[in-house]
């Protein structure tokens, strides 16, 4: 199996967070025909449970919301990144940023919850935003540990 430097692979992995910011960038612009095109077509389902036009701006709110936090999201992975590359992984900063990574994941699933209101399978991706959310924590609780065992190491060198 292909194995890549660490240092590498952190820098491909700021590489992706800046692809991500452009891609979010474009997200600004996209949103309302993409939540036009959805709207379309869930109406042309003719299930008589046709979205309204003042459901869209909900809906528009909701998508800018998601799109929000999603940034949120990739500049605290940013920062993390940076650390990483910095040598800081086991502190409490490190600690927090994951912790607020976490805490993300699980608003994203609120608002894709929401969401679920008008497009049934947004609730695929609220359940997908909740499990990453939980492996985060678990990944948050085991580096928390860690951090801590390297701290007693340092006081007792």
């Amino acid at each position: 199996m292909l194995k890549i430097a660490r240092k590498t692979s952190v820098m491909i992995s700021i590489f992706y967070s800046a692809f991500l910011f452009i891609v979010a960038g474009a997200g600004i612009v996209g949103i309302p025909r993409l939540a036009d095109f959805l709207i379309d077509i869930r109406n042309s389902i003719g299930d008589g449970n046709s979205i309204l036009e003042e459901d869209k701006i909900i809906i528009y709110i909701l998508a800018y919301l998601a799109l929000a936090v999603i940034v949120g999201i990739n500049i605290l992975l940013l920062f993390l990144l940076f650390r990483v590359r910095g040598g800081l992984v086991f502190t409490q900063t490190s600690v927090a940023l994951l912790r607020y990574v976490s805490w993300g994941c699980f608003l994203l699933c609120a608002v894709f919850c929401a969401l679920a209101f008008f497009f049934g399978l947004s609730l695929i991706i609220a359940f997908a935003a909740a499990f990453i959310g939980f492996c985060l924590r678990v990944v948050k609780n085991v580096l928390e540990e860690a951090t801590e065992i390297k701290s007693e190491n340092d006081l007792t060198v």
